[in-house]
């Protein structure tokens, strides 16, 4: 038997080491709130509700008549990692995911969507260990925010009022997801191009967003009009999303 004694000044320090290991992994632990919102092109805005198994995701719309309906949809549960990352599955049936969730500006928009699939929750979770997570898995991530930043950004300016140094910084897409695109199409074959299109659509609404204007609000607007005779811009508009 080997008797151990800790006295009193290294009990002490040891204590506290433990408090401040608590404190420090319970600040890692980020707490989300339990209800966000996200805004559609052409749709109603959807939130997203927290519950203790699943993500409720239901539309805000006024009914027009009888017939007429609000979709809700449910993202269900199966392991909670952390406060960030779920093993989650649309039913009982189809295949499971990681969905990853970040806060990207403090207290009003995060981000959210599947870094990776599998057919099994043991598969899911071998690939999340592994860190088999695919170049493109923030492609596929919606901007969610508060409802405090949804009502300010119904006052945001639209794409009838972007100015040109900001429409360069959202149309400069091939440096910031130019790899994970190339990646996607290399493991998709067989896919159609007007996917990769409606990746940068999706990039460019989301660089808008985070520059304070609202892709989605219902302007009228022509950008080409708007910017003819500027060269750098009308290139960034018309350029196809090709590689070599």
């Amino acid at each position: 038997m080997v008797n151990i004694f800790i006295g009193r000044r290294t009990s002490t320090f040891l204590l506290s080491f433990f408090i401040c290991t608590l404190l420090l992994s319970q600040e890692n632990e980020q707490e989300f709130p339990k209800t966000l919102y996200a805004l559609s092109q052409y749709g109603p805005v959807s939130r997203y509700d927290e519950t203790s198994d699943s993500f409720l995701i239901t539309e805000e719309k006024e009914l027009i008549d009888e017939n007429d309906r609000i979709r809700v949809d449910t993202i269900f549960i199966k392991k909670r990692i952390d406060s960030a990352d779920y093993i989650v599955a649309r039913s009982l049936r189809e295949e499971l995911a990681v969905m990853r969730r970040t806060e990207v500006v403090r207290d009003s928009i995060y981000l959210m969507g599947p870094i990776l699939e599998g057919l099994t929750e043991d598969e899911v979770w071998k690939k999340y260990q592994n860190q088999e997570i695919p170049l493109y898995a923030t492609l596929f991530s919606k901007l969610l925010f508060t409802r405090e930043k949804l009502n300010t950004l119904k006052n945001a300016p639209g794409l009838d009022q972007i100015t040109r140094e900001d429409l360069i910084a959202s149309l400069q897409w091939r440096q910031h997801i130019g790899d994970a695109l190339k990646s996607y199409a290399e493991d998709n074959p067989d896919m159609q191009s007007y996917r990769l299109y409606r990746m940068v659509q999706n990039y460019r609404d989301q660089k808008l967003f985070l520059l304070g204007y609202n892709p989605y609000k219902q302007v009228v607007y022509n950008l080409e009009k708007k910017f003819a005779g500027d060269d750098e811009v009308i290139k960034l508009l018309t350029e196809p999303v090709s590689f070599d």
